[in-house]
């Protein structure tokens, strides 16, 4: 039993020591690698022709007890781009891109492992440059899917607040330039994306709608699928009938001849009468009339005589 729990105490142990070293090793790598010191790096010329901006100098005095350099804001318009601090012979400690207000250690001391006292410091800060944002905005939804959130990529900006492609929802969002650089212009915005699209949103419309002519196919979601009705068409052998019911005559028609007694070429009777047809009741009494007319002209002739 004691042997295991001997066992047991020494993987405790050996996790315990490895998560130590990993975060010493960490807190090491979170100051700047010291860079061997020459002569000409004690001149901000030097630094200027590396193409960290414009450089300035500041020598402490001989009994500064000072080991580490906090930057303050630097002026409108700029950034730090470089920060050295001098201590000792033999290292310069450089940080690029400084951030404000944090302490930046000198060189560490071999013989006791401490940072040794400043020296001397060199800053440097250069103009940002300025980029846009572009604006982001939302897709529209529609019945098959939601809208979704657009963020146009743009180069040394970067966004807080959402993801390209996000669907449905309010948000917030923030553009932030990286190191060097500046927003020209808005960066704020908050967009909505709607949820995909449903119910009345999601009917035909009915300009899309056409009628199938025998009304044989109608749109169901239309209003032309209630007035599409079936209309009799005439047919190639049989002519129109007309509403009175009638036939109406072409121009190669022909009129039926008429039964009974014909009136002769020389009897004047004004063409008056309506039209006939085998329908028509005046085909029946016309020879009748026709021949009571000339019984009762030639008896008047007669009595004159």
């Amino acid at each position: 039993m004691s042997k295991r729990l001997g066992s047991a105490t020494k993987v405790i142990v050996t996790l315990f020591l490895s998560l130590f070293v990993t975060s010493f090793a960490t807190a090491i790598t979170a100051y700047a690698t010291p860079q061997p010191w020459a002569q000409e790096t004690n001149h901000i010329e030097y630094w200027q022709n590396l193409g960290y901006g414009t450089c300035q100098k500041v020598d402490y005095p001989e009994d500064t007890e000072d080991t580490s350099y906090a930057l303050p804001a630097p002026a409108a318009g700029t950034y730090w781009s470089l920060l050295v601090v001098k201590a000792g012979s033999e290292f310069n400690q450089v940080y690029e891109n400084p951030e404000v207000g944090v302490e930046y250690d000198a060189p560490v001391n071999d013989r006791n492992n401490k940072p040794r006292e400043i020296s001397h410091i060199i800053y440097c800060y250069k103009s940002l440059a300025k980029v846009t944002a572009t604006a982001p905005y939302a897709t529209n939804p529609t019945c098959e899917q939601a809208g979704s959130l657009v963020i146009p990529a743009t180069d040394h900006v970067t966004w807080t607040g959402g993801a390209n492609g996000d669907g449905a929802g309010t948000y917030g969002l923030t553009a932030t330039a990286d190191t060097g650089y500046a927003i020209d212009g808005q960066f704020e915005w908050t967009v909505t994306v709607l949820p995909q699209l449903s119910g009345d949103d999601c009917q035909q419309p009915c300009d899309n709608c056409e009628c199938n002519e025998t009304c044989e196919e109608p749109c169901d979601t239309c209003e032309c699928a209630q007035d599409c009705e079936l209309e009799e068409q005439p047919t190639d052998n049989q002519p129109p009938v007309t509403p009175g019911g009638g036939q109406v005559l072409g121009e190669s028609a022909t009129v039926p001849p008429t039964t009974g007694n014909i009136l002769s070429s020389s009897t004047n009777i004004p063409n008056t009468l309506p039209a006939t047809g085998p329908t028509n009741p005046l085909v029946n009494w016309l020879p009748l009339a026709a021949g009571l007319i000339t019984y009762l002209i030639a008896r008047r002739k007669t009595a004159k005589n």
